[in-house]
């Protein structure tokens, strides 16, 4: 990602560029007619985020406990398949 704007006018890294700059840059992807080029930055932030809250910290913070999650979605699915558990 850190390169992408050597395709571009700005021909640098993005990290360099300012954050108005960033921000336009990406807002310009979001909205560009090119169907690859939306989808590429739509992949990225899904990534980032993805990232960012599998750290235990953050989990924390938001209060989200994943092994209760984890196990209802499993019952839930058991149940669905006709497997109950014991």
């Amino acid at each position: 990602m850190e390169l992408v704007t050597l395709f571009t006018r700005h021909h640098g890294r993005l990290s360099r560029l300012p954050r108005a700059a960033r921000s336009a840059f990406f807002e310009r992807w979001l909205r560009s007619r090119f169907a690859p080029r939306r989808e590429f930055v739509k992949g990225f932030v899904g990534l980032s985020l993805m990232g960012f809250y599998s750290q235990p910290e953050v989990q924390a913070h938001i209060g989200f406990e994943h092994q209760p999650y984890f196990d209802r979605l499993t019952a839930a699915r058991m149940k669905l398949l006709g497997h109950e558990r014991a």
